[in-house]
């Protein structure tokens, strides 16, 4: 089966014996800017988040149902907290979308449909995690973490640019109570490369608190 919710995207849902597969289709969209920037589901898989040019989808992944609509500029990160109305949004650079930055965090209520409020950075952001008590931001060669409630940064994690190490992998404990943070960290110059003798390592979060 499938739904089409413009001449730009299209799901279908696709069976295998028990399982079932969900594919998201960009159609006659322009060549230098795609129309979907962003897929992700949330923590507990309930969800599928969209970004797009124009904003952000939810869909349910029980029903594929639209969940909610949002067209509140570019987006490239969509991620949620669990299946509750607090969404953590980045925009979209690019000559296409120049009110939209890349750089900015926007922390975002569904149910008000408003902004809560918004922090800039001097790089790009790359990815954004959250759970029920940390936001995790990554940088190229920072992470920051913050408090969810205060959006106070409490930490922040230097790590040199790399050749291997995708800024944007990294992954937030969903347990709040764990409080751990998996990611790669670029080697020291000149030492050899994963592959070489050397594996990347993984850093924990800070302490709970």
């Amino acid at each position: 089966s499938s739904c089409q919710l413009s001449a730009r995207l299209r799901f279908r849902l696709l069976r295998c014996g028990s399982c079932r597969v969900m594919v998201v289709e960009a159609m006659e969209f322009p060549e230098e800017l795609p129309a979907i920037n962003y897929l992700g589901f949330n923590q507990d898989q309930t969800c599928l988040a969209v970004g797009t040019i124009a904003g952000f989808r939810i869909f349910s992944t029980e029903s594929f149902r639209l969940l909610h609509k949002e067209d509140c500029g570019a987006v490239s990160v969509v991620e949620m907290l669990f299946r509750t109305s607090l969404l953590a949004l980045v925009g979209f650079s690019s000559s296409r979308t120049p009110s939209s930055s890349s750089r900015k965090l926007t922390m975002w209520n569904t149910k008000d449909r408003c902004n809560i409020c918004s922090l800039q950075f001097e790089t790009k952001i790359f990815s954004v995690k959250m759970n029920h008590r940390r936001v995790v931001v990554l940088l190229q060669q920072k992470i920051q973490i913050f408090d969810l409630k205060s959006m106070r940064c409490l930490h922040v994690i230097d790590r040199p640019a790399s050749t291997w190490a995708d800024p944007a992998l990294g992954w937030l404990c969903a347990a709040s109570e764990r409080g751990y943070l998996a990611t790669p960290l670029a080697l020291a110059a000149g030492a050899a490369a994963p592959g070489a003798g050397e594996a990347p390592f993984l850093s924990p979060g800070p302490p709970r608190g």
